[in-house]
């Protein structure tokens, strides 16, 4: 008793030994990060000093304002918006400056230079979540890697994926089948995630989930999430920038161990798809005239055929990409899928609009859904459009300024060092590009009101030299998806537009999950 009592006692002294211990380490870090910017901190002050911004406190900048809850650093980042934009305005993370841009014009400017290709510092503090990606990499991977993904998602071949798009819808269609009838609000969110997970591992991986012991989809779904919101999380909070307190971080609180769990499971996959495509090779050897080039690679098969082409290839490589296409592809569908059946739910005649073009295109049989009948579902497309608008997945994007860039609005200069921050969330309500923004409203983008705005004022899927490379795959799927879902169910909810609030760490998500009910369609198209 006396021996537990002295380790209780012990362990109660040693507690602020090691909080202070972690907050001298962690000035120490910070101290050092300072005196390596400062060669550009004279440079960006005086190109910056006429800029609007919020206050600059001494040593930490603005850093503070970005402290709180996702939900709060979303509201603080709108709130700067209302307050400084739609100009350029500035905003310092310690020495570290970031100019933040939403008008269109700028935007243009600087996703299109070859001097703002590279992404900034704060991505590495992703990387040590996410792993480093083509996605999210720096130029010289990216640039290395963009043929193998344009091959990949070609659209000559995306016709392939309509089949395996189908086939794990008719499966979440099966599991909403159990929500028909019931009064009580559910969540969309795990449902459309976990279809999802298994649509991209049978893509990217050319493996069905359903082989794995049940549950395996959501242990990675979840795993893939975490570590996007520690990621996020460890990007905006910049007492968690040191590496060691965020590994602590990440072990006191349990996150460590659910990403672990997941990519555990993500690598089984990978030695099983390895050991099936090298006996697959061995047959194909023995016996080519058996063989055809039919059937699409997957882009494992794709990423292993191209193995001499990437520079310090590995298995951890693949890993990394792989991760890294559940993070881009099915996080971010979901997110969409989710907020767009939440704002039909909303929006009943909007809903019934929609519904009215999936009845004109496919009755009321069950066939197979072809590209050539997704190009017809036009409605459907602004009602994606205007709904990412609204909430976009990845509400901002950040480039690191190599070169100091001229811009449009006010004659600013964005300095070389910079991180420009490209305010989705910005220029998606500037209302005299989007009257009414805050209305959900799809004749945003019918053609008569898209031919009257700039380019780049919808930035859904990025734009520039480092545009979303699989944005015509994720549009086809949500298609899918989306009527499927509508083609067997009306979607209800009793929340309004004042009720959502959103929250982000990389990417945007709603506060309060995606409520909703179901009812079976018994009755034909509203179409007379």
């Amino acid at each position: 008793m006396e021996t537990a009592n002295l380790q209780s006692l012990t362990s109660v002294a040693w507690q602020p030994i090691a909080c202070y211990a972690t907050i001298a380490l962690f000035a120490l870090w910070y101290g050092h990060r300072w005196l390596q910017n400062l060669e550009d901190l004279s440079h960006h002050k005086k190109l910056t000093s006429k800029m609007n911004g919020p206050k600059v406190w001494p040593i930490v900048g603005n850093a503070l304002e970005l402290i709180g809850s996702a939900e709060m650093v979303v509201n603080k980042i709108t709130q700067m918006t209302l307050d400084y934009g739609p100009k350029p305005f500035r905003f310092w993370m310690g020495s570290h400056l970031f100019m933040v841009i939403t008008q269109p014009e700028d935007l243009q400017i600087v996703l299109n230079s070859s001097k703002a290709l590279d992404k900034p510092w704060l991505y590495d503090m992703i990387f040590d979540v996410m792993a480093e990606s083509t996605f999210l990499a720096k130029g010289k991977r990216w640039r290395n890697n963009r043929s193998i993904y344009n091959a990949f998602f070609n659209i000559k071949i995306l016709h392939k994926y309509f089949p395996i798009f189908q086939e794990n819808n008719q499966l979440l269609i099966k599991d909403l089948n159990k929500q028909v009838g019931k009064t009580e609000l559910f969540d969309l969110w795990e449902y459309i995630a976990v279809t999802n997970v298994n649509s991209i591992c049978h893509i990217v991986l050319g493996y069905d989930l359903k082989e794995q012991p049940y549950g395996t989809s959501n242990t990675i779904h979840i795993a893939v999430e975490l570590a996007i919101k520690a990621a996020g999380m460890r990007a905006y909070q910049i007492w968690l920038h040191p590496y060691f307190i965020f590994k602590l971080y990440q072990r006191f609180t349990g996150i460590s161990k659910k990403i672990n769990r997941g990519y555990y499971f993500l690598d089984q996959i990978l030695t099983i798809k390895k050991e099936e495509l090298k006996r697959e090779k061995s047959v194909i050897k023995k016996y080519p005239s058996d063989f055809t080039n039919e059937n699409h690679k997957s882009f494992f098969e794709t990423i292993l055929e191209s193995s001499e082409k990437i520079e310090n290839f590995s298995d951890k490589y693949i890993r990394e990409e792989i991760i890294s296409f559940f993070a881009a592809g099915s996080e971010t569908m979901t997110a969409t899928t989710c907020f767009c059946l939440l704002m039909l739910a909303i929006h009943q005649d909007i809903q019934n609009k929609v519904y009215d073009e999936i009845y004109n295109v496919f009755g009321d049989g069950d066939e197979i859904i072809i590209m050539e009948d997704t190009a017809q579902l036009v409605y459907l497309e602004q009602v994606l459009k205007e709904t990412i608008r609204m909430y976009p997945p990845i509400p901002i994007i950040i480039r690191e300024i190599q070169e100091d860039i001229q811009i449009s609005s006010g004659n600013h200069v964005i300095p070389k060092g910079t991180a420009c921050v490209i305010n989705l969330l910005g220029t998606h309500y500037i209302p005299t590009l989007y009257p009414n923004p805050r209305v959900f409203n799809p004749e945003n983008f019918n053609k008569e009101n898209i031919a009257t705005r700039h380019k780049y004022s919808f930035m859904g899927f990025s734009r520039g030299a480092r545009n979303c490379i699989g944005n015509q795959y994720a549009m086809q799927y949500m298609k899918v998806q989306l009527s499927m879902i509508l083609r067997n169910f009306s979607v209800h909810t009793n929340i309004t537009m004042d009720d959502i609030k959103v929250k982000s760490d990389i990417m945007l998500r709603s506060v309060n999950g995606f409520p909703v009910t179901i009812r079976p369609r018994n009755t034909p198209s509203t179409v007379k």
